[in-house]
């Protein structure tokens, strides 16, 4: 039977010869020339059997030389690059409106673009990084789309340009530049390279950058430095390397992480964010252990302070526990009062304890029936309970009723509404209301950066739309 046309060697070079792009003939030809050295360097072909016809000459007199062919690679790729750059911004400012308004097809369509420069388009995006100014909104959103698109395609042609850009840069610019290594670079490599970076600079905010990149790169060397983190004095760096853990979701950190939570001399400002840490892996394996290893910080000669505790036990709620086998161990807690007991009486209530929600709902209804005509402050605190207790609908109600009420009198009063208005509504999905209180509210660029440490907007700071109000905070703040 004949071959078809396709299947035949001439059939399958006919198919080949329209595939090469730009970008693939510029790679073909430094293959080739890679080839062409390792011939030379092979030296002269073995002499053909005895009988054999004689070969035809294996390079034709007028075929290009090896030199020949290292300059046509080079001048196709500075042609690439003349091609492909002018491109650019106009696809990273269409991505970056996707990525502002959540739209699908307004992202698909330049990252297909981008996919198709190759590695040239690598080598441009990673260089977009660096562009990227801090103060202008423009190159800020560009170099945010650039990230994305690196974080997406992965090209592996960028990991050199972002190794050599890593050195230099500062800032946001620094972060972006390690987090796009860690996704475009091969894992153990880069790995070893940010942990050279590590041991030879002494700079806090440099190496906090690098414990936070490294953390997504599920390799030993990763925990090697997030343990030489732990392990130093640096208090900053050390809850750096348990927040980058905690944005990666690292599973390869989570014995470290146990570990430090059982050492009784822990320092009190790693408590929140190892809890913060297994709530992000979402653990169902050890809950209840988990908690108990939590609780043995909350009271005792080395307890952490009453407010931390507070800010814990509320963060407890997502270990998913029950209130039967908590209740003995918050004993010590409900006995004190105060703002902890409350936190403890709330953390039931939220494992199923009818008894402590009763209790709770009790106390806050009957300081709002003897409140005098025009105080506001029961009311505040009723709403606040109902936020904790996941009441959603019924805190937003008791702050617009603070909201009404103080609306000619007090400002401090209006904030603290539209604030927890804003609370209620980030932790019950409703971003875009939550976005309008925050910004009715008028507050600081130091406390919005306060907020997005709030278990309340944590799905909020991670929206690709309505958490730049948190990144461009936080960009304020550090200029």
């Amino acid at each position: 039977m004949l071959c078809s046309n396709e299947n035949s060697a001439a059939g399958r070079r006919a198919l080949w010869t329209p595939m090469l792009t730009p970008a693939r003939r510029a790679l073909t030809l430094a293959g080739l020339c890679l080839l062409a050295g390792s011939a030379a360097a092979a030296g002269p072909p073995c002499a053909p059997a005895a009988g054999a016809p004689p070969r035809a000459s294996a390079q034709a007199d007028d075929a290009p030389s090896l030199e020949e062919l290292l300059n046509t690679a080079r001048a196709e790729a500075v042609g690439l690059r003349a091609e492909y750059a002018p491109e650019l911004p106009a696809l990273l400012d269409r991505l970056a409106r996707g990525l502002a308004d959540d739209r699908d097809r307004e992202q698909e369509v330049p990252l297909q673009r981008l996919a198709e420069m190759g590695g040239t388009g690598g080598e441009l995006l990673a260089e977009s990084l660096r562009a990227g100014s801090q103060t202008d909104a423009v190159e800020r959103a560009r170099a945010d789309a650039a990230l994305h698109a690196l974080l997406v395609l992965r090209p592996r042609t960028a990991a050199p340009t972002l190794q050599r850009e890593a050195q230099d840069a500062i800032g946001d610019t620094r972060k972006r530049i390690l987090r796009a290594l860690t996704a475009c670079g091969a894992p153990a490599p880069t790995a070893l390279f940010l942990r050279q970076m590590f041991e030879e600079n002494t700079s806090t905010l440099l190496r906090s950058a690098v414990v936070q990149a490294i953390a997504y790169i599920d390799d030993p060397t990763t925990l090697a430095v997030l343990d030489m983190a732990l392990a130093g004095d640096d208090a900053r760096l050390r809850r750096d390397a348990v927040r980058g853990a905690s944005a990666a979701g690292l599973e390869r950190f989570l014995p470290t992480a146990r570990a430090a939570l059982d050492d009784p001399a822990l320092g009190k400002e790693l408590i929140e964010p190892l809890v913060d840490y297994l709530l992000v892996l979402q653990l169902e394996d050890s809950p209840l252990g988990d908690f108990r290893r939590i609780q043995s910080h909350l009271y005792g000669a080395g307890a952490v302070p009453s407010d931390v505790g507070v800010r814990v036990l509320d963060a407890c709620h997502g270990l998913q526990l029950e209130a039967r086998d908590i209740e003995s161990l918050l004993t010590p807690l409900l006995g004190r009062g105060g703002e902890l007991g409350m936190a403890a009486e709330i953390l039931l209530a939220r494992s199923g304890s009818r008894e402590s929600l009763k209790k709770l709902e009790k106390k806050a209804d009957a300081a709002v029936d003897k409140a005098r005509e025009g105080n506001i402050v029961p009311y505040i605190e009723r709403a606040e309970l109902y936020l904790r207790l996941a009441e959603y609908s019924k805190s937003v109600a008791d702050y617009k009723r603070v909201l009404k009420a103080s609306e000619d009198s007090s400002v401090f009063a209006q904030n603290t509404a539209r604030l927890g208005l804003a609370r209620a509504y980030a932790a019950d999905g409703k971003f875009s209301k939550a976005f309008s209180e925050i910004e009715a509210a008028g507050i600081s660029p130091r406390k919005i950066v306060e907020l997005s440490g709030e278990p309340y907007f944590r799905e909020m700071v991670a929206h690709s739309r309505y958490g730049d109000v948190f990144r461009e905070a936080r960009q304020l703040e550090e200029q």
